[in-house]
């Protein structure tokens, strides 16, 4: 809280002042009967005091979190997990995780951030949406034209190459890298009596 900023708005007439008294109550400390909140650390050195989210029942972390939050409109808490990161941002969605430093935060917006700080992933995951969804539209577009106007398929050694590299990938994954090489071997004489020079192709032609 910016006492400087309270007091200015008092004297221009923009805050009452008993609103100003019951803000300023909770100077130094706010008591919520398990927990002290140190509101007056930022007073004495510039930085608000840090949550220690490590083993802290749920509620009591959204608590500690929202006090904060609505009075200053910046926290910083450390050692958090996942899940306490995840339950953050259902209270406060502007929250910010580094899964490294295991620190979640909320920034005040600034003139260079002025719609607040770690919006950049909200908005590439909003453009690598649309992104899938026009590709999407693109390959439907593609199947429905070749369902209703089908035309001969070619298949070159190269796309045979990269097909063969994909399913070995998966394969190996699921099946594990000794069976692998026989299904792909399997594959591979599959498509080779297939081809139209191949075993079947030659079969097909001396039947006709």
């Amino acid at each position: 809280m910016d006492v400087h900023k309270m007091l200015e708005q008092v004297k221009a007439g923009q805050l009452d002042i008993a609103e100003a008294e019951e803000k300023l109550k909770d100077l130094p400390y706010e008591d919520l009967g398990y927990a002290k909140l140190d509101h007056h650390r930022k007073l004495r050195s510039g930085f608000g005091e840090t949550i220690f989210c490590q083993g802290k029942p749920d509620p009591y972390l959204k608590e500690i979190f929202l006090k904060f939050y609505e009075r200053d409109g910046e926290v910083l808490g450390t050692r958090a997990s996942k899940e306490q990161y995840e339950l953050i941002r259902s209270l406060v969605p502007a929250a910010v995780y580094d899964p490294i430093s295991r620190i979640v935060k909320v920034e005040k917006p600034d003139k260079e951030h002025p719609f607040g700080h770690g919006r950049l992933e909200y908005i590439s995951g909003l453009i690598v949406s649309i992104v899938i969804l026009l590709m999407g539209f693109e390959l439907l577009r593609d199947a429905v034209s070749a369902i209703l106007h089908p035309e001969s398929v070619e298949c070159s050694a190269l796309t045979v190459a990269i097909l063969l590299g994909v399913v070995e990938m998966v394969l190996t994954y699921w099946l594990g890298s000794l069976s692998t090489p026989i299904i792909l071997f399997g594959i591979m004489l599959v498509f080779l009596a297939v081809r139209p020079e191949g075993i079947a192709g030659k079969f097909a032609k001396d039947k006709v």
